[in-house]
């Protein structure tokens, strides 16, 4: 996602909304910060990146059938075509887990599903980035990219408490 704001930079405004804020999307009250945002940036497209959205986008239940339909509208309906945003939502879930609303045809326009990589796939990878990795069957992206806690890659290990 890093790199894809870097690359989107000169063509999107970028606006990064926790899960628990989401209501603020659907906020009438919004939607004047979503117009200003429009007329500021007139040759830009507003991108909205909503990380670890699974009580958005899973099934509808009591819980969540409120929050699914208003993202349901913010992208594919008339609230969507009204302040023109486009959404990157991520999840930790199986994409059949998602909502059917959310994943039909022409609503969903793309999806990247990151696997655990096997030891061969992620040993190719860490040699072409110059990363140490610790033996193990296999990895995900995020142990192979974040060296946290790995000594050996020049970072010292996590600590609780002060530094003198």
């Amino acid at each position: 996602l890093r790199h894809l704001i870097y690359r989107l930079r000169r063509s999107h405004r970028t606006f990064y909304i926790p899960p628990a804020y989401f209501c603020l999307l659907s906020n009438p009250k919004m939607s004047t910060f979503w117009l200003n945002q429009q007329k500021e940036n007139p040759r830009h497209k507003l991108l909205i990146i909503l990380e670890d959205a699974e009580s958005l986008l899973m099934n509808r239940e009591e819980d969540n059938r409120e929050k699914v339909a208003d993202l349901l509208n913010l992208s594919d309906g008339l609230l969507g075509e009204y302040i023109r945003v486009q959404l990157i939502c991520t999840v930790n879930c199986p994409l059949e887990k998602l909502d059917p609303a959310v994943t039909r045809c022409g609503r969903l326009l793309a999806y990247r599903e990151f696997r655990r990589l096997t030891r061969q796939e992620a040993m190719r990878l860490a040699v072409s980035k110059g990363i140490p990795l610790p033996d193990q069957r296999d990895y995900s992206l995020a142990e192979i990219y974040n060296p946290v806690n790995r000594p050996e890659a020049g970072f010292a290990t996590k600590q609780l408490g002060f530094a003198a």
